[in-house]
């Protein structure tokens, strides 16, 4: 019976070792030559060892390597730029990257179209006096004018069931009226006593899946009352979804005109995202690491450029009294 006990504790004093041997070698830090990369890319001394053993498999087939551009760099950030291009092209090659095939809404742009929404648009509205009744496009009523003191807030969900389209429900939420259901090419038309009956339509990323942009704005224009104000963010780049109606993307002039042409006057019109910001959402890294990359940038690109790459726009227009 000793013996065994004997056995038994031995066993798992054995397993215990074995374990924190593990442990410990996967929280050790690299040392050496090496530890600079390992601390920038955040990687333990285990983490490092997987790494270099993914890429010594990766370029152990001579015809992988092709396209990578040999060393051509003369100084330190040359040279960095030219090794994540490399790597960038080697992962891609072997069907690491991209990370996530699977597109999830872009964390960036969302998080970039709340604080937009709570940090401009809002104390905007309020500021303004314009807090009466809100229509918001496409999402429950009080997703986002919870806090922007509208008395109430209507809804309209898009539907061509001939059924359903023209008819309205009482909506549930905050400070919540009526959800309408029709088409916003043809909504003051299918609701007329509609028409100038809102202080604020909010339209974000909605525009996009308009098959005519600029009768959606003149739609709008009827049913907003004058001094009234819509708020509309629309993307600049993004994957293709809601296919098959994805049609459009926006540059900063492109937004301001549809919306002018309709007769509104732009109020505020902000570039939001940079380059990380894109690559990130490419790459299918959006969803978990772009809202780190989330910045008050405004200039749309790294440069401080009116120009580049960023990912959406923000805008706040008025109808004229």
């Amino acid at each position: 019976m000793a013996s065994r006990s004997l056995k038994l504790i031995l066993t798992v004093g054995a397993m215990l070792t074995v374990a924190t041997t593990r442990l410990g070698a996967e929280d050790a830090l690299v040392e050496g030559p090496l530890a600079p990369l390992a601390t920038a890319l955040g990687f333990s001394k285990f983490q490092m060892d997987l790494f270099l053993q993914e890429i010594s498999t990766v370029v152990s087939d001579p015809s992988s390597i092709n396209g990578v551009v040999k060393g051509q760099c003369t100084s330190g950030p040359k040279c960095a730029k030219q090794a994540y291009m490399n790597l960038h092209w080697l992962l891609h090659q072997h069907r690491i990257l991209p990370a996530d095939v699977t597109w999830q809404r872009g964390a960036a742009a969302r998080q970039y179209i709340t604080n937009f929404l709570r940090n401009t648009a809002v104390p905007h509205l309020i500021s303004s006096n314009v807090t009466g009744r809100c229509l918001e496009w496409d999402v429950k009523p009080g997703s986002y004018t919870s806090n922007a003191a509208c008395q109430v807030t209507d809804g309209i969900t898009y539907t061509e069931q001939s059924k359903q389209f023209g008819t309205s429900r009482a909506a549930a939420g905050v400070n919540s009226g009526t959800q309408f259901f029709g088409d916003i090419h043809n909504f003051s038309s299918t609701f007329p006593e509609l028409v100038g009956a809102y202080d604020v339509v909010f339209c974000t990323q909605v525009f996009e899946h308009l098959h005519d942009p600029f009768q959606a704005a003149r739609e709008i224009f009827n049913i907003v009352r004058p001094g009234g104000k819509v708020i509309v963010t629309a993307p600049h780049i993004s994957p293709e979804h809601g296919v098959p109606y994805d049609f459009f993307r926006y540059t900063h002039r492109g937004l301001m005109t549809v919306f002018e042409k309709a007769g509104f006057s732009v109020h505020t019109i902000e570039k939001e995202g940079n380059v990380a910001n894109v690559v990130a959402m490419f790459e299918g890294m959006d969803i978990h690491i772009s809202p780190l990359l989330v910045t008050t940038d405004k200039s749309g690109d790294d440069k401080g450029t009116p120009y580049g790459n960023y990912l959406h726009l923000n805008m706040i227009v008025s109808k004229p009294m």
